[in-house]
């Protein structure tokens, strides 16, 4: 046949035509790539060793395909599955040890309402599965995955299915037998030589009727070197009883904090090495004793001090060494709490010293705000505490609106230690705190009731609504580098000068300013700040050096002298020429100055020769002396004008305080 007969042609062409139309029609059914899943750990953080009776948190973080496909649609992807919010199509599977899968008793964490959600490039949408403590529950040793999956069938957006890689985890296996106590050392098991050993036990449930002089005693520490020796070393055990619960609630929740204190001038002979910590409790039902162990680092003072967790560690070391002194007051003699409190007021101070160190480079750091909280509960000042405690609270609330996150350890920690504030405060002043008053200095929190833009206006926005100044206001509320309608953008990229100005709810003096870069971080070139009169000065100006990690979020701060008036406004300008792209910028915060003392700091000492008088240093001549026998309410009177002044230990408590003569 004529290879150019028309019969030929006619063929080769449909043939052709067939091959075009069923690739136009593949390419048509295959679906468009779905988010893309991540399964990471919130707690515990070590994925190699969770034992099944603690607390389990997995975030699922979804985000747009085209971050890895180029294939992808550049358009946002809409989840809105029919009659339900988007986490609810997100289920977790995971499977045993031997493949098959398994059920755990998950609870899904996220925001409930049924509204489409959109999920735009370099956008974020988290949620969270959590199981809760259950010392009953049992599930077999062995290496566990963890897949999301997204599965939405029917909706008015994206349908489809997507998986996220495996998350490995390791589940512990449990003890040969349960010791029936539990025991840590406070601020890590990492230890400096001269560091006190402070020990924190916990007496696990059932309890029985044990009466109070068995739980008060019984307990012993023994410490053993490398070789096995065991050193002579005593360590000073506390029981705090008078916050202990009922004798029916001892047999369901047991007995927690048992503190004990190896102090550095008991270990004799002490050098670096690793040691066995063994504690035993001998008042246990049926005669049967209870024991545990826990291994201790010892190291030179100088690798220790170079950990970054050194600061917090020092810190609780301190306050637990200091909470056990207190505890052990309340048991003694006038003339043995003299002593104890005499112990215990260094340590307090030094814990203050150490906090507010740490506090003066991050007042968001709510860690340090409960020790804070935590320090001047034990020296007496409720109202501080309570201060710090609810300033603590605030601090630990998740950025994004959209993460219902589980309650960590610190906020945990928050609300317990919130009631045992405003229980003992309503109880009165004990015997103890009193006399510990005048050796704290106390530190109100600065105003962070808005530390966040409340208002703003730009040069130019892309949008008036998504990408608008207005997005630039209150806390951050992007999660990932990248492009997203939350975030302030001008009307085009790259065009040259830019600003924006913020306004805060709250005048402050000011030390510093945070500027969040959520997409391409670099381009601020001068921050002025704006008086509450009005009045404007530049405290800033670029080139801005910082180095921003690739494919992060940049945060620019800006340190500068305490202002001497308030400020209630500032203003970002930006060369939207110097890095390419949109110049995104999520949030604006204000940073407060150090709040200042609000008096001078109280020296006392205890008489030599009169031991039951207490002995107050001189103090500034602009200053009195008032004295309280309770601060909640306070009923704060002049003691003594001038000094020098004593109290004699007995009768009411007092609380001592200096403030400005009139």
């Amino acid at each position: 046949m004529n290879p150019t007969s028309p019969g030929l042609l006619s063929r080769r062409s449909f043939r052709l035509a067939l091959a075009l139309l069923c690739g136009t029609l593949a390419s048509v059914a295959e679906p468009s790539p779905g988010p893309e899943l991540d399964v990471t750990l919130i707690q515990p953080e070590d994925a190699q060793s969770w034992h099944p009776t603690e607390a389990l948190a997995l975030r699922v973080a979804l985000r747009h395909p085209a971050i890895s496909s180029q294939t992808a649609t550049r358009d946002a992807l809409t989840l809105a599955p029919t009659g339900q919010a988007w986490p609810a199509a997100v289920s977790l599977q995971i499977t045993g040890p031997d493949g098959r899968e398994v059920s755990w008793p998950l609870v899904r964490s996220g925001i409930s309402r049924v509204t489409p959600y959109p999920l735009p490039i370099g956008g974020l949408l988290s949620m969270a599965f959590v199981m809760t403590s259950d010392p009953n529950r049992r599930i077999p040793p062995g290496d566990y995955a963890a897949v999301a999956i997204l599965e939405i069938r029917e909706g008015t957006g994206w349908t489809g299915r997507s998986e996220s890689p495996p998350l490995r985890l390791k589940v512990a296996a449990p003890p040969e037998t349960n010791p029936g106590l539990e025991i840590s050392v406070t601020g890590g098991n990492v230890l400096a030589v001269g560091d006190p050993w402070v020990v924190e036990l916990r007496v696990l449930p059932p309890l029985g009727n044990a009466a109070e002089n068995v739980l008060r005693s019984g307990y012993r520490f023994r410490v053993f070197d490398a070789s096995g020796r065991e050193q002579p070393w005593a360590f000073e055990p506390a029981v705090t009883l008078p916050r202990l619960p009922n004798a029916g609630e001892l047999i369901e929740s047991g007995l927690y904090p048992v503190l004990a204190v190896l102090p550095p001038t008991a270990a004799t002979g002490l050098e670096p090495g690793n040691y066995r910590l063994e504690a035993s409790w001998s008042g246990a039902s049926a005669g049967k004793g209870r024991t545990n162990s826990l291994n201790v680092t010892v190291n030179v003072s100088q690798i220790v001090q170079r950990l970054p967790e050194r600061p917090q560690a020092v810190r609780q070391q301190h306050l637990g060494w200091a909470t056990a002194l207190l505890w052990r007051a309340e048991y003694s003699s006038t003339a043995e709490i003299e002593q104890l409190v005499r112990e215990a007021a260094p340590l307090l101070v030094a814990a203050e010293t150490n906090a507010l160190d740490t506090w003066v480079q991050d007042i968001s750091d709510s860690e340090v705000a409960l020790a804070l909280s935590e320090t001047y509960f034990l020296g007496g000042d409720f109202e501080s505490a309570l201060a710090f405690a609810s300033l603590a609270r605030r601090l630990q609330v998740p950025p994004v609106e959209s993460i219902n996150f589980p309650p960590d350890p610190v906020w945990q920690e928050l609300g317990e230690f919130s009631r045992l504030i405003e229980e003992t405060a309503a109880r009165g002043p004990g015997r103890v705190l009193p006399y510990l008053i005048p050796a704290i200095n106390t530190v109100r929190p600065p105003d962070l009731s808005a530390p966040w833009a409340a208002t703003a206006r730009a040069s130019s926005e892309y949008r008036s609504s998504d990408y608008g100044a207005a997005q630039a206001t209150g806390a951050p509320n992007v999660s990932r580098h990248g492009d997203n309608p939350r975030a302030w953008a001008t009307k085009t990229a790259d065009a040259g000068d830019e600003w924006i100005e913020l306004s805060f709810a709250t005048a402050i003096r000011a030390r510093g300013v945070r500027v969040i870069q959520s997409f391409n971080p670099g381009a601020v070139v001068r921050i002025d700040v704006i008086f509450e009169s009005g009045a404007a000065t530049t405290i800033w100006t670029g080139p801005d050096r910082t180095i921003y990690p690739r494919g992060e979020i940049g945060i620019l701060e800006v340190s500068f002298p305490p202002t001497e008036q308030p400020v209630n406004g500032v203003k970002v300008i930006l060369d939207t020429r110097i890095v390419a792209g949109w110049n995104e910028i999520d949030a604006v915060q204000l940073l407060a100055a150090r709040a200042s003392t609000t008096s001078p700091r109280l020296q006392f000492q205890v008489s030599s020769t009169a031991p039951r008088i207490l002995e107050f240093s001189p103090w500034p001549k602009d200053f009195i002396l008032q004295r309280a026998t309770r601060i909640s309410p306070a009923d704060w009177t002049t003691f003594s004008l001038e000094p020098p002044a004593g109290f004699v230990l007995e009768g009411e408590a007092a609380y001592f305080r200096l403030v400005r003569a009139p």
